[in-house]
């Protein structure tokens, strides 16, 4: 990302014991990673939100991999303390990372305003749920979005759209991450 002496960071291992940063630095993202508890790390702050996430050893921390997260309401990064007190409340955050499950549904065509649709009984697409087990990620694929009902299609319409859809309720990828065997206690030192 930006090439970097990562020995610039080794100070904030006082504070944060198990960290090594590879890189860190930008506007709009801030963006840094490294190492946090062996594990690669992606820390990004945009638009009022920061995040962090683990990723599996030897893997990456950008995809399906992602093991732990957290995020908090941000004011902006422009600067390396502010990055630093960032970490500092995230770390102590991060909990098991949901998945995102796919499943198989019918695919919507919307023709026209007002939400209308035809469903094709050729086509399919994924349907996309984030949660612990497929049961939770198909639970969160079909709560009504605050964002669709911002733009006009109520609950009722999302729902009926959902049955229309005919989602199958049996996730078609599976959760393969691999997981630390012993589970890391990410704290910071006051």
């Amino acid at each position: 990302m930006f090439a970097q002496d990562t020995t610039k960071w080794s100070w904030l291992q006082e504070y944060i014991p198990t960290i090594i940063v590879n890189s860190a630095g930008g506007i709009c993202p801030f963006q840094a990673d490294g190492l946090l508890q062996g594990l690669p790390f992606y820390f990004r702050e945009r638009g009022g939100s920061a995040s962090l996430r683990i990723g599996e050893k030897d893997g990456s921390p950008f995809g399906e991999g992602v093991i732990y997260s957290a995020s908090v309401d941000s004011d902006g990064v422009n600067s390396d303390e502010l990055f630093v007190a960032l970490m500092l409340t995230l770390v102590p955050m991060l909990k098991p990372a949901p998945f995102l499950w796919r499943f198989d549904a019918k695919k919507i065509n919307y023709v026209g305003n007002d939400w209308e649709y035809t469903v094709s009984d050729t086509e399919k697409e994924d349907v996309l749920g984030w949660g612990q087990t497929a049961a939770e990620g198909l639970a969160n694929a079909s709560s009504p979005s605050v964002y669709l009902e911002s733009h006009g299609c109520t609950p009722e319409m999302q729902k009926q759209i959902w049955l229309d859809m005919e989602v199958n309720p049996k996730a078609k990828n599976s959760d393969t991450r691999v997981w630390p065997e012993v589970t890391p206690i990410f704290e910071v030192k006051p």
